[in-house]
């Protein structure tokens, strides 16, 4: 977890994209980056450094349930790796 971009007392997800081959071969990683939104099915514990499958899905402009500015909804579909964070 580090500091939010926009309000810095709130604390967000540190994430980045990895891609895999069909073989589940790390192919490449992207850069770093701070994840605002929510996963749900997932509450990370700060205790583990994890890599997610996560599946995205467009929100709808007129959903009464979407927060402002929000695209997408993230559901947590399997957790790759789990390592004890340092």
């Amino acid at each position: 977890m580090i500091p939010c971009a926009d309000n810095g007392s709130e604390m967000c997800l540190q994430a980045r994209p990895i891609t895999y081959d069909d073989q589940g071969i790390k192919k490449s990683e992207g850069k770093w980056a701070v994840f605002t939104g929510e996963i749900d099915g997932y509450q990370h514990d700060g205790m583990h450094d994890e890599v997610l499958r996560l599946q995205r899905y467009p929100l709808d402009s007129d959903d009464s349930n979407s927060t402002e500015g929000e695209e997408y909804a993230y559901v947590l579909d399997a957790v790759i790796e789990s390592a004890v964070a340092e």
